[in-house]
């Protein structure tokens, strides 16, 4: 099994956001780092400035980086959201 390194670093962004670390400057840089990579701008502080929003934020990020990479249903799970993904799916709105 191949783990690219955005995995990684989601991970851990992941990890901090939900230890109650979400402040920690790491979150944002490499965020902001996958972000770059990809030619989009940094992270807007000014809307992701709550735990959940960040939450919120780094979910999105890894479900579009890891797109087509197997690790969504795992995600899932892992996070305890099966059944709202499963009624967006199912009303045809899948957007989050």
């Amino acid at each position: 099994m191949i783990i690219r390194y955005a995995e990684i670093l989601l991970s851990y962004v992941e990890a901090l956001v939900e230890s109650g670390d979400w402040q920690n400057p790491d979150v944002l840089l490499y965020l902001n780092k996958i972000r770059n990579r990809a030619g989009m701008p940094n992270v807007n502080t000014a809307v992701y400035n709550t735990a959940e929003k960040m939450r919120e934020l780094y979910r999105r990020e890894r479900k579009v980086e890891l797109a087509f990479e197997g690790t969504r249903l795992f995600d899932i799970r892992r996070w305890k959201i099966g059944e709202e993904s499963s009624e967006r799916a199912r009303d045809g709105c899948y957007q989050s």
